[in-house]
C-alpha cells in the first residue's frame, strides 16, 4: 500500500514540476489592481475641466455633468490634429 502512495506522490510531484516549468501556468501573485491606460481625451478632460466649467458659467448654462462633458467634447473636437497628437503622446508616456 505504501508503495502505491509513494508512486502516486511521485507522479503528482512530477506533474507539479512540469506545470511550474511550463509557460502556460504561473503561480498566483499578489492581487494588483488593473489600471486602465489613460488616453489623450481623458487627460485633456481632466486638465481642462475647470476651463469648461468657466465657459459654461460665462454662457449662463446650468451645471450638470452632461453639460460639462458636452463642453469638453466640443473643446476636444475643436483641437487641431497636432494638438490632439500632443495630448495623446503625453498620455502614452504616463
Amino acid at each position: 500500500m505504501s508503495e502505491s502512495i509513494e508512486l502516486r506522490l511521485s507522479s503528482i510531484e512530477a506533474q507539479i514540476s512540469h506545470l511550474l516549468q511550463s509557460r502556460s501556468y504561473t503561480l498566483p501573485t499578489k492581487h494588483t489592481k488593473h489600471t486602465k491606460k489613460i488616453n489623450g481625451y481623458l487627460l485633456f478632460s481632466s486638465k481642462m475641466r475647470t476651463e469648461a466649467l468657466s465657459q459654461l458659467h460665462a454662457h449662463g448654462a446650468t451645471y450638470s455633468n452632461s453639460n460639462v462633458l458636452s463642453e469638453l467634447a466640443t473643446m476636444w473636437n475643436l483641437l487641431t490634429p497636432d494638438e490632439r497628437s500632443h495630448w495623446n503622446s503625453i498620455a502614452f508616456n504616463l
